[in-house]
């Protein structure tokens, strides 16, 4: 018997860094068993069809895209399949039970984000625009590395394309996309049709011009939605690495009046 559940005073397992709901946002595996009994039953049927289709779908289309990526080279069917496992990756931070439900989630709630992230990073492998995969507390960064552009991403779910970036902590553009696929697991099935396709159509539709009262900013970095991302990877950021936010790169509030500040060639890192 673990005495520490037993003992009423010793919080969170003795670990309080760890176990932290500040805002009591997380749901419990009993709540969703609840939430299934009150519904009838729709949470688990739901649950079970995505997991019983889509696995197995995805792991029939890893498997045809390796035969057609092997006279490409080993690289792609490498990529392939890290691109595959980046569906069942999750936050290593979190506690057993929430890597269940972020799983759960992934294919559920956000089941439309996950699966247009799957399809367009498979995609893209095929067509050669993958160099390198990465991993990175639950999120799959699947980059192209264009020495002719800036660094940038799209986020749909757990999937970060991206050009030029790095999953790292050091990486600025990286932990602002990373903040994408918390506000992903924040916004669920909303994600894709708002967030998601306000953020893109900013990017095509002027998003990259100037403010004129403002030149320190691209239009599209203090939309609401990008200021949210920022919001979610800066308090993600800060409890899990200790990471004081760069707010000149990545803004949280509309700034009222733009300073120039030379950016950081490395980030502080307090603690781990």
């Amino acid at each position: 018997m673990n005495e520490q559940v037993e003992y009423r005073y010793c919080y969170c397992l003795n670990n309080p860094l760890k176990f932290t709901d500040p805002n009591g946002e997380k749901l419990k595996l009993w709540q969703l068993g609840l939430l299934d009994i009150l519904t009838g039953g729709v949470v688990s049927l739901t649950a079970t069809s995505l997991i019983t289709t889509e696995v197995p779908t995805w792991t029939a289309n890893a498997a045809g895209l390796t035969f057609i990526n092997s006279f490409s080279g080993q690289d792609r069917v490498d990529n392939t399949w890290d691109i595959w496992n980046g569906l069942f990756k999750t936050n290593p931070k979190l506690s057993q039970e929430d890597r269940v439900l972020q799983w759960i989630s992934r294919l559920t709630l956000q089941a439309p984000q996950t699966q247009a992230g799957y399809t367009a990073s498979q995609g893209r492998n095929l067509f050669g625009g993958v160099d390198n995969v990465e991993f990175f507390d639950g999120a799959t960064l699947v980059n192209r590395n264009n020495p002719n552009v800036s660094g940038g991403g799209m986020t749909l779910s757990p999937f970060i394309l991206g050009t030029n970036l790095e999953a790292s902590v050091t990486d600025l553009t990286f932990m602002h996309e990373y903040g994408h696929t918390l506000q992903s697991a924040r916004w669920g099935p909303y994600y894709l049709p708002i967030p998601a396709l306000l953020s893109g159509a900013d990017m095509i539709f002027g998003g990259q011009k100037y403010w004129s009262w403002d030149p320190g900013y691209f239009r599209h970095d203090i939309r609401w939605y990008e200021r949210q991302a920022n919001k979610y990877a800066s308090g993600y950021f800060e409890n899990n690495y200790g990471i004081e936010w760069y707010e000149e790169e990545n803004p949280i509030h509309i700034p009222l009046k733009y300073e120039h500040r030379e950016r950081p060639s490395t980030l502080t890192i307090n603690k781990y």
